[in-house]
C-alpha cells in the first residue's frame, strides 16, 4: 500500500530550492536568521561527517544531527528540537547543514522530506 502523502518528486515545482523548501519547514523568524542573515551559526562551527549515500551526519557546536533517507528519520539533540519534533519542523542547525552541503543534494533531500513529511520521523539523537 502506498502512503497517500507520497508524491513523485518530479511532480514538485522544479524551482523549489534549498531556501524555499527550508522556509516551508520552519518559522519565519528562523528562516530570517538562518537563510537571510546567515549569521546565526558560523560555517566553522559545523562539521559534516558524512554526506553521501543515504545518510547525512553532522556536528554543530556540541550537537549532533543524523538525516537517514532510508529510514526516513532525522535525529538531533539541541534543546529546540523537542519543540520541532511534534510539528516536524526544522531548527536552525538543520537549516545550516542544508546550506552547507552541496546544493543539488540539499535540494533533492529537502524536496523529499517536504513531500513525504508526514511519514518522516523526527526523533531525539541518543548517543550510542
Amino acid at each position: 500500500m502506498i502512503h497517500k502523502s507520497i508524491i513523485c518528486l518530479s511532480e514538485i515545482e522544479p524551482k523549489l530550492n534549498v531556501a524555499s523548501v527550508f522556509e516551508s519547514t520552519c518559522s519565519e523568524a528562523l528562516f530570517e536568521k538562518v537563510v537571510v542573515l546567515d549569521g546565526c551559526i558560523g560555517d566553522e562551527e559545523v562539521r559534516i561527517l558524512q554526506c553521501g549515500g543515504s545518510v547525512i551526519r553532522a556536528e554543530i557546536r556540541e550537537y549532533h544531527v543524523i538525516v537517514d533517507l532510508e529510514k526516513r528519520e532525522i535525529l538531533h539533540d539541541c534543546p529546540d528540537w523537542a519543540r520541532c519534533v511534534p510539528d516536524r519542523s526544522f531548527c536552525k542547525h538543520l537549516g545550516k547543514i542544508f546550506l552547507l552541503i552541496p546544493r543539488a543534494s540539499a535540494e533533492d533531500i529537502l524536496r523529499r522530506i517536504f513531500v513525504e513529511r508526514d511519514i518522516w520521523r523526527f526523533k531525539p539523537y541518543l548517543e550510542s
